[in-house]
Parts: structure tokens; C-alpha cells; sequence
């Protein structure tokens, strides 16, 4: 079975990841990120993924 490549991007870091028992859901948590030039980038969310 070939899946398909879905990227979903986040301008914060994912810093976890799960999937629901029947696979139908995907919950990442992202958070913020600080760049060399000292910009942050990304908040605290949450995203659930149908």
C-alpha cells in the first residue's frame, strides 16, 4: 500500500507527537524557538491534524 506525503509546517518547533487509536487524529504540540539573531519564532499551540 503506497501512503501519500502530507507535510503540515510549523514555524515553531514540534516537540511531540501522537496519533489517536484508530489513526484518525494527530495532536503536535509546538513551541517557540529562539534564532541565533535572538527573534523568536512559533508560539505554544497545540494542533489536532484530521
Amino acid at each position: 500500500m503506497l501512503l501519500k506525503k502530507r507535510y503540515y509546517r510549523m514555524p515553531g518547533l514540534a516537540i511531540a507527537a501522537d496519533v489517536s487509536p484508530d489513526g484518525r487524529y494527530i495532536a503536535a504540540f509546538e513551541a517557540p524557538a529562539r534564532l541565533e539573531d535572538g527573534s523568536v519564532i512559533g508560539d505554544y499551540v497545540v494542533h489536532i491534524l484530521s
